[in-house]
């Protein structure tokens, strides 16, 4: 697969069709329905014939498929815009400018909600799905202090660290982007709803190259993990074992020559081996704490206080914040952290829960409802 880091014919192809019109996005989609062609294959075939509709001319002349390719991309289009989303092909101007570099990115984008963040820099954040709770907090502390920058959040709305840096930007008013390995017309996992509908209110975006109906696939959620690093000035690492979607994304990133941060192990479990793994190979990417990151981004967030409800009691607020910046938490954790005994944690999380603050999960787990999110 060629490398295309610089698409020279883009810029010239995005002034002469800025004013694009529905059959050029018609086209652009059927590109990417014709199998076989990809990300890649979509850039080179445009490139090589001098743009898109020489591009699509060669390929209706050497496949019968192409007109039933043409059909389903008018219906996805509908389909996208019956759901409130806009489709966005590499000459939309809305089309984020760092992913158009990137050797893979998808030639249409489906977004809802914003389609732009001005000047805020976006920022990808993963990690694995089976965090720790040290790991967890970590998330949650970076989302808030990116939000506090100006910084966009970006992830992939999985449970874990996904969801926690995206909440930890939520609470504090932060605009996030949530990239799906499905289509526009679900949101996965179902649970995450709550905080899926937040991204869009807070002015944010969901985003995914995958047309409505299409289901969630095992291999499309390492997949769609390149578009979140394509669009980021940066990738941070906050926690992940030796395999798995956050180390591919880990690669990407520095094939394609974005910043790469890694946080250093909060432990000896396995949850942290790959970035020990990482470290070892790269300790100048080592970051400590959120603010230790923060400061290598050259970002500074301005000075005000995780937001907080000054409405609870203290001994009721101390556990609420507990449960909050760790992703959720059990009265084990609640009486460890606070130095209070078991029963005192359960009797806060009971009224906490009474009062509407947190909700009880099996096996007496506790999350936080904060702004219209929960867990």
């Amino acid at each position: 697969m060629p490398h295309l880091q610089n698409r020279a014919w883009l810029p010239k192809v995005c002034r002469q069709f800025r004013g694009m019109n529905d059959e050029r996005l018609r086209r652009w989609v059927a590109m990417t329905e014709l199998e076989g062609l990809g990300s890649a294959g979509v850039a080179r075939a445009v490139e090589e014939h001098g743009g898109l509709d020489a591009a699509w001319e060669r390929q209706k002349r050497a496949r019968p498929e192409a007109d039933d390719a043409l059909l389903r991309a008018g219906a996805i289009l509908e389909s996208v815009e019956s759901l409130h989303g806009r489709s966005l092909s590499w000459e939309s101007p809305h089309y984020p400018s760092l992913l158009a570099e990137f050797r893979t990115a998808p030639p249409v984008l489906h977004v809802k909600g914003a389609l732009g963040f001005g000047d805020q820099p976006c920022v990808a954040v993963v990690g694995t799905r089976r965090c720790t709770s040290d790991g967890a907090a970590a998330a949650f502390r970076l989302g808030q202090l990116l939000a506090r920058s100006g910084a966009v959040v970006v992830s992939g709305l999985a449970r874990g660290i996904d969801v926690a840096a995206m909440k930890g930007a939520l609470v504090e008013g932060g605009r996030v982007v949530a990239v799906f390995a499905h289509g526009l017309d679900r949101v996965h996992p179902p649970s995450h709803a709550a905080v899926a509908h937040a991204i869009l209110d807070h002015g944010g975006a969901w985003w995914t190259e995958f047309a409505p109906g299409v289901p969630p696939e095992p291999w499309r959620f390492a997949w769609r993990n390149r578009i979140a690093v394509g669009a980021s000035r940066a990738l941070v690492m906050v926690q992940s074992p030796g395999r798995g979607g956050a180390m591919i994304s880990v690669r990407w990133a520095l094939e394609e020559g974005r910043e790469l941060f890694v946080f250093a192990p909060g432990g000896a479990s396995r949850t942290w081996e790959g970035n020990r793994r990482l470290l070892a190979a790269l300790p100048q990417a080592e970051v400590a704490t959120p603010e230790d990151l923060l400061l290598r981004l050259h970002v500074r967030p301005e000075q005000a206080p995780a937001q907080s409800d000054s409405t609870l009691p203290g001994r009721l607020q101390q556990a609420y914040q507990i449960v909050l910046m760790r992703d959720g938490a059990d009265a084990e954790a609640v009486a460890s952290n606070l130095d209070i005994s078991s029963t005192e944690a359960r009797t806060r999380l009971l009224l906490l829960e009474l009062w509407g603050y947190v909700r009880r999960t099996p096996g007496d787990w506790y999350v936080a409802r904060i702004t219209g999110i929960d867990r």
